[in-house]
């Protein structure tokens, strides 16, 4: 099984793709974009002056069932029938083109949708971000947002498909979702330049130059839905852009740690897993 190739040069190129251009960086001491003048206010794609949205962005998830991507696989509540599921995951077998790669996960994940399956443990977010003309825009923080946390039944149960790629996923930020008031926490970052980033924001972006950030979102406990926030600053503007799912619906993440678990195997036939996710490695 091969990982899907957007994702895997994502992940493959972070070193190069999440600084974005050297020239993104903001010093402590410098002055970014308009000098982050505190303008009307606007949220979304709507100012005073009607003008469009200085920002565009693109997002994609590690896909959850591909043990190439480090999937932790999908909780299901309630369980799905096994044999159901296995005639459903045993469809890879088949898929030869990248269009017809595409459309089984496609399927797969209408699948997950139907059996009110959310990811397992984790999901990672893949948010690249430019602007939409020349004129500098300056993010100065992306903040998350939790729309709704739940208790996880305990006759739920996370499936995981068996096997292994090689390589790791890396992440610029992480957030405990489960946690009282969950934050982005910066973990690393490089420029263009070669040089290692301290903090994650301000950093600009213009139609030329755009941002590559990663997300690490786990949850410890209960299943919750939540989304993202890019606060940004241009021309003496300031304004918020929500980041959701490319289906309009919020991210989500269910943790595992108190149902049944069980991987799939390239046999075809299902297994009990042992151990706890553990966010500090998680792959």
């Amino acid at each position: 099984m091969k990982a899907r190739p957007s994702l895997a040069a994502l992940l493959l190129g972070l070193s190069s793709m999440l600084a974005g251009c050297a020239s993104n960086d903001c010093s402590s001491g410098s002055v970014c974009g308009n000098g982050n003048a505190i303008g009307s206010a606007v949220t979304g794609s709507s100012s005073p002056t009607e003008a469009s949205d200085p920002l565009t962005f693109t997002v994609e998830e590690n896909d959850p069932w591909d043990a190439c991507d480090n999937g932790q696989g999908i909780v299901f509540d309630p369980p799905v029938p096994r044999r159901e599921l296995s005639t459903e995951l045993a469809a890879n077998t088949s898929v030869g083109t990248p269009q017809e790669a595409r459309s089984y996960r496609e399927r797969l994940a209408a699948f997950d949708d139907g059996h009110h399956g959310t990811p397992a443990n984790y999901t990672l977010i893949g948010l690249n971000v430019q602007g939409t003309s020349r004129r500098a825009v300056t993010i100065k923080d992306v903040t998350v947002h939790r729309l709704t946390s739940l208790p996880v039944p305990a006759g739920a149960v996370r499936v995981q498909r068996m096997g292994a790629c090689g390589g790791a996923n890396l992440n610029r930020f992480a957030t405990d979702i489960s946690s009282s008031h969950p934050v982005l926490t910066f973990t690393e970052g490089e420029s263009a330049a070669g040089t290692m980033r301290t903090r994650g924001f301000p950093v600009q972006v213009s139609e030329s130059d755009p941002e590559n950030l990663v997300v690490f979102a786990y949850a410890l406990r209960d299943s919750h839905t939540f989304v993202l926030s890019i606060e940004w600053s241009s021309e003496g503007v300031t304004g918020t852009t929500e980041v959701r799912r490319h289906d309009g619906k919020p991210f989500a993440v269910t943790s595992a740690r108190t149902v049944e678990q069980l991987g799939y195997g390239q046999d075809g036939g299902f297994e009990s897993l042992v151990g706890i996710f553990d966010p500090d490695n998680p792959f």
